[in-house]
C-alpha cells in the first residue's frame, strides 16, 4: 500500500504515496544550510561559496530489481552555481516490497571546502503532518555543543511546538543523537526515519531554513 516515484533523471524520490495519500509536496533534495545562529563565524565562507543555494547534478542512475527489491544507484554531485561540487556522492537507494526505503550514501568532499553548515536529506510534507514522535534526546532542542540537560526517551510533540522563537531568527529545532522519528498526519499517515546503526540529527518545523 506505499508506492514511490523516482525521477532517475534528476536522481530524486518524486513521490510517496500511502493509502492513497501523497506524503510528498516536493521532490526529496539533499541541503546544506542552515540558518546561520549569532555567534556563526563561517557563514560568509558559506554564502561565498553558494551553499545556500546548492543544486544536484545527477550524472547516473542505475537500476536493479531483483523481485523482493529493487536497487537504484546514483552518481550525484553537489555545488553552488558558478562553483566545483563541493561533495561527491554516491547515493542508493533500495527499495523493499514491504514499502520500507533504504538510503545509503558514501561521498568525497572537496579538498578546500569549507566547513559545512550541515549534510542532509529534505523531505516537504503537508502542513498538516503535525505530529512527531521521536526517540532520542528531548525534549527540547538539542546541538552537538548543547545537549547536557537533556535525557534520552521517548517523546511525542507537534511541528509547531517544535520551533522556537528566538529574539534572531536563527537555527532551531534540531534534535541530536535520534534513534527513529515519525511524522505523521491525524490519520496516521507519514514518514517514519530509522537508524540501525548511528544516530542522526533531525529537524521539523513549518519553516524552510532560507
Amino acid at each position: 500500500d506505499t508506492e514511490y516515484c523516482f525521477d532517475k533523471i534528476y536522481g530524486r524520490i518524486k513521490s510517496i504515496v500511502k493509502n492513497g495519500t501523497e506524503l510528498l509536496k516536493e521532490p526529496s533534495k539533499f541541503k546544506m544550510w542552515h540558518a546561520p545562529t549569532y555567534n556563526c563565524g563561517s557563514v560568509d565562507d558559506w554564502r561565498a561559496n553558494h551553499l545556500d543555494h546548492i543544486y544536484q547534478k545527477t550524472y547516473s542512475s542505475e537500476v536493479t530489481d531483483n523481485g523482493s527489491e529493487v536497487v537504484i544507484k546514483t552518481k550525484i554531485a553537489l555545488g553552488g552555481p558558478a562553483n566545483p561540487p563541493i561533495i561527491k556522492m554516491d547515493v542508493d537507494y533500495t527499495f523493499h516490497n514491504d514499502g520500507t526505503l533504504k538510503v545509503k550514501v558514501c561521498g568525497d568532499i572537496r579538498e578546500n571546502a569549507p566547513i559545512l553548515p550541515r549534510l542532509g536529506l529534505e523531505l516537504v510534507m503537508d502542513e498538516k503532518a503535525e505530529s512527531i514522535k521521536y526517540f532520542g534526546l528531548g525534549k527540547t532542542e538539542t546541538y552537538p555543543d548543547r545537549y547536557k540537560a537533556a535525557r534520552f526517551g521517548e517523546y511525542e510533540l507537534n511541528v509547531t511546538d517544535n520551533f522556537v522563537h528566538y529574539v534572531r531568527p536563527q537555527e532551531n529545532s534540531a534534535h541530536v543523537d535520534t534513534r527513529w522519528v515519525s511524522i505523521t498526519n491525524i490519520l496516521g499517515h507519514g514518514i517514519a526515519a530509522i537508524s540501525k546503526s548511528k544516530t542522526f540529527s533531525f529537524n521539523c518545523c513549518h519553516y524552510t531554513a532560507e
